[in-house]
């Protein structure tokens, strides 16, 4: 009995139909993955903004404090050289991992950042318009709904780097589907498009 067996026509179709297929599912695939990310990501907002009310029952109701302190030799696995707004929440959180955006890595460090000496990674800014004066105490902020006090900012080696809503409209990359994320004073986290983003909020950070 005779084998029939394929020919270049025949296989040239085949691989064909694989390209049209593999072009129409890989994009999916991707959105797919960045939805993935952007969901471990808000989690992570999530988490530090619930590390910093944690931080708050301790002291008074007092939010961490917004500043840098060079401490030679200091190193927590998170800020190298001196104690940040971030060493502050560190403890409770308990992983360093979470201040780390999964869509900048590994390929990227996106807001790794040097100031007076000391070095910090993390993908997260703080905001310190909100978290200095009066306004950083639980007891005297009316409206903490609507108050964003941590959010996304990519730009290493920024200085201003804990002052998001100044800078983010330009700096932030918007890498989760067209959008980033933000934590609010009350302890909720949401995403928002950059469009919302760069409208939605005014300079010190407040909903509009």
């Amino acid at each position: 009995m005779r084998r029939h067996g394929f020919t270049l026509i025949e296989l040239l179709v085949v691989i064909a139909i694989i390209a049209i297929l593999a072009a129409i599912l890989f994009p999916v695939f991707a959105r797919a993955r960045e939805k993935a990310r952007q969901t471990s990501c808000l989690s992570n907002v999530k988490q530090l903004i619930l590390g910093a009310l944690q931080y708050a029952q301790d002291y008074d109701e007092l939010f961490p404090p917004c500043y840098e302190v060079e401490i030679a030799g200091y190193d927590d696995g998170l800020s190298q050289g001196g104690f940040t707004t971030d060493s502050s929440i560190l403890p409770y959180v308990k992983n360093a991992q979470i201040f780390l955006c999964p869509s900048c890595r590994p390929h990227r460090v996106c807001n790794g950042w040097d100031i007076a000496g000391i070095t910090s990674t993390t993908d997260y800014a703080w905001n310190c318009i909100a978290l200095w004066g009066v306004f950083n105490h639980l007891g005297t902020q009316l409206d903490s709904a609507r108050c964003g006090i941590i959010t996304e900012l990519r730009d290493p080696g920024n200085e201003y780097a804990y002052w998001p809503w100044l800078v983010a409209k330009s700096d932030g990359h918007f890498l989760h589907n067209g959008g980033q994320h933000v934590g609010f004073m009350d302890g909720h986290a949401k995403w928002f498009s950059k469009q919302t983003f760069d409208s939605g909020f005014n300079s010190s950070g407040y909903l509009l």
